[in-house]
């Protein structure tokens, strides 16, 4: 029997039980709840960064979320902070809500994507596919053969890979449904002047500092400056005298 027969084989008579049995054991889309994917990002100018990060991670631990990214950029007149955070799709609305009131709000964004049908198709090919698999094992057991037994090893190995590539697909869903993810960008204006008051003073604090270890460089070779030039001028002395 080719090999994709055994495929076609386990198919066949996995139609033919499911006749027998009628459609008790047909999966239930009705009992599938809907699937929502629910996003959402923030931009908001807050007067303390520092205390708006630790507001938003007491009010995500509050709601049994966890901070997934978090990231600091300095700008010329705004510090900027990104927060990505995961927390259950139940508690989205309390939280974006309590988060929004941290500061002004710039920008906001809800985004929902339904992915109900997505859901309930990959659960039938799921379970079609389990069931092949099933039958490829049963008739495993039967092989008359190492040929048959090989050729039909390939194909529970190839039934296995898509049963485990839509296992990842349909716990990705669950995972993206049921925990919702907020982007979130807080920034704190600088000011520009002080900035820039508060650079002259560090540099003419350098600079003074610099002063300072030069001198003290200074009074700690100075001896041996003066023997040098001792040494030197008796050279010189001698030297002239000579000639």
């Amino acid at each position: 029997m080719p090999q994709s027969d055994y495929a076609r084989s386990a198919q066949d008579n996995l139609g033919s039980e499911t006749a027998e049995r009628g459609d008790t054991e047909q999966p239930q889309n009705s009992s599938i709840e809907q699937k929502i994917i629910k996003n959402g990002s923030l931009t908001i100018e807050i007067e303390d960064i520092a205390q708006a990060e630790d507001e938003i991670a007491g009010l995500t631990e509050k709601y049994k979320g966890y901070i997934k990214d978090s990231s600091l950029n300095v700008q010329k007149n705004k510090k900027v902070v990104f927060m990505a955070v995961k927390f259950p799709e139940e508690n989205f609305e309390i939280l974006y809500s309590e988060i929004k009131d941290i500061g002004r709000v710039d920008h906001s964004q809800i985004t929902t994507r339904d992915v109900t049908t997505e859901y309930i198709d990959l659960k039938a090919r799921l379970a079609t596919l389990e069931a092949q698999e099933k039958r490829l094992v049963d008739m495993y057991s039967k092989a008359s053969n190492i040929e048959e037994m090989l050729k039909i090893e390939n194909e529970l190995t190839r039934i296995r890979t898509s049963i485990e590539n839509i296992s990842g697909q349909i716990k990705y869903l669950d995972n993206t449904t049921d925990y919702s993810l907020l982007n979130i960008e807080l920034y704190q204006k600088l000011d520009i002047s002080n900035t820039a008051k508060i650079s002259f003073e560090d540099g003419w604090k350098l600079f003074v500092n610099t002063l300072t270890l030069f001198a003290k460089g200074i009074l700690l070779v100075w001896p041996f400056i003066l023997l040098a030039g001792i040494v030197y001028g008796v050279y010189r002395y001698r030297k002239q005298k000579q000639e």
